[in-house]
């Protein structure tokens, strides 16, 4: 009897996790970590911004000592996006995963000094400034407008069509989208034809991959986000996020193959595998669903759906 009600459970234990990231700007968790710039030396007063990106208007602050540490607390579960600043130098981005159940790891930012502007790149700033703020607001198509004033102000500022591809994308103009983000692959090749480890080309080709996926050429998404991955390898919140694009889709296999990449990158991180566990789940390989929630309840033994979970594997082992 429970076993035909375990479909529901879990999606009541999906529905429970994602209140728990929706609810999750505010918690108890704590990171910090250090900027230091390209020779070891500690960046004292870097502004550290930690941006929830699901729950929107969810940001904490902070800046650097003496020593380059900063530390933020009263975060919730859930991927913070981490931007750094400091005068002198190039800004730093990067998805990173918070967990209110697990210690988190220590977060050592490297900057580099930034190259004098090009002046033909000083005109205009208020465009780019105003297109991120819209954005961000979720004004797509005002966005895009002023990032295309930005654009005709200075037609050499090739990385604004990363930009104006994500507003094409987000407006379901997929074929803009991606006409703008090759726009930016094409660009950075001209420059370099080895793109290891530069992060507007994996961003780029990962929003080649969501716009592919969108159009529905799944072919076509794939190769896209495998492009992203090969760029940045060691991106555990990337590959998790590819499996979360196609697990709220439907796309059971091609999930479980970015989620086990994410759980390769990062193995002491619990929730890959408890979407594997799902994905499995659904998939119906009860064997490879229940070996992937048991690794959840060892690496996050206190989770707040820890005991529907257990209930899960309970009527998993009686088949």
């Amino acid at each position: 009897m429970f076993l035909k009600r375990i479909f529901i459970l879990s999606t009541i234990s999906i529905l429970s996790l994602s209140f728990l990231f929706a609810q999750a700007g505010r918690g108890t968790a704590r990171i910090g970590g250090t900027v230091k710039d390209e020779e070891g030396k500690p960046v004292i007063g870097a502004k550290v911004i930690l941006e929830h990106q699901e729950e929107k208007g969810a940001v904490r602050d902070a800046k650097t000592d003496k020593k380059g540490k900063w530390s933020i607390m009263g975060l919730g579960t859930g991927i913070w996006r981490l931007k750094v600043s400091a005068e002198g130098y190039e800004p730093f981005e990067k998805d990173i995963f918070i967990s209110q159940l697990e210690r988190n790891p220590s977060i050592d930012v490297v900057i580099k000094k930034s190259k004098p502007a090009e002046p033909e790149y000083e005109e205009g700033i208020e465009f780019l400034d105003e297109g991120n703020k819209l954005f961000n607001e979720k004004k797509f198509e005002e966005a895009l407008s002023s990032y295309m004033k930005f654009l005709e102000k200075n037609p050499s500022a090739f990385q604004i069509h990363y930009n104006l591809g994500n507003c094409y994308k987000e407006m379901g103009e997929y074929d803009k989208a991606i006409e703008e983000y090759n726009i930016v692959i094409s660009k950075l090749r001209e420059k370099k034809q080895d793109l290891k480890g530069d992060e507007l080309a994996s961003k780029a080709f990962a929003g080649l991959g969501e716009a592919f996926f969108k159009k529905g050429d799944y072919t076509s998404a794939q190769e896209n986000f495998k492009g992203s991955l090969d760029i940045n390898p060691k991106d555990e919140v990337l590959a998790y996020n590819v499996g979360e694009i196609y697990f709220s889709n439907g796309k059971v296999d091609e999930a479980i193959q970015f989620f086990n990449l994410s759980a390769q990158i990062k193995p002491d991180w619990s929730e890959p595998y408890l979407k594997l566990g799902y994905a499995y789940f659904n998939k119906g390989d009860f064997e490879k669903a229940k070996e992937n929630l048991k690794k959840y309840l060892e690496l996050a033994p206190n989770a707040p759906n820890a005991e529907e979970v257990k209930k899960v594997i309970e009527a998993l082992e009686k088949k």
